[in-house]
């Protein structure tokens, strides 16, 4: 067993070491100029070994494979970590993305916290595309957190 961690957390770092070493650009993966200045005593000492279903990711996804900027994390953990490029319409104008963060992702405040569409979602229970799309209607922020959701076909109060 510990024999099976230490070789996946080898793997983890040889794959990250691999994505910045490519010299075909990953359109939207957020590798370009990201140097890899890590090694392997480095992140067993800094982070330990590879959980079990966890992966090496960044802290600040602009950053570089580094010690202070690596951590093991979860896929949900990183795809809320994630850089997101700008959307493009079919004939090549930009959509128009209301109140997102510099980077992309939908925030919402509520009661003075700001999370992302998606992590409200796992407090309240109400579908991320449906916080979403409330905001697209015009709802407060507030509003389209508190809000229950309607079942298909039952009435208004």
């Amino acid at each position: 067993m510990k024999e099976q961690r230490h070789r996946s957390t080898v793997n983890s770092i040889n794959n990250a070491r691999q994505r910045c070493r490519n010299p075909k650009p990953q359109e939207g993966k957020g590798y370009a100029n990201v140097e890899f200045r890590l090694t392997y005593a480095g992140v067993i000492g800094s982070i330990g070994p590879r959980p079990e279903g966890m992966s090496l990711d960044r802290i600040d996804a602009r950053g570089h494979y580094e010690v202070g900027n690596i951590r093991w994390a979860t896929a949900s953990e990183q795809a809320a970590n994630r850089i997101w490029r700008p959307l493009v319409a079919r004939r090549g104008e930009r959509l128009q993305r209301l109140k997102r963060a510099d980077d992309g992702r939908h925030l919402f405040t509520m009661d003075g916290e700001t999370l992302f569409a998606r992590q409200w979602e796992d407090r309240t229970g109400i579908r991320a595309a449906t916080i979403k799309g409330r905001r697209r209607m015009g709802w407060s922020d507030a509003k389209a957190l508190t809000t229950p959701v309607r079942l298909y076909g039952e009435s208004r109060p």
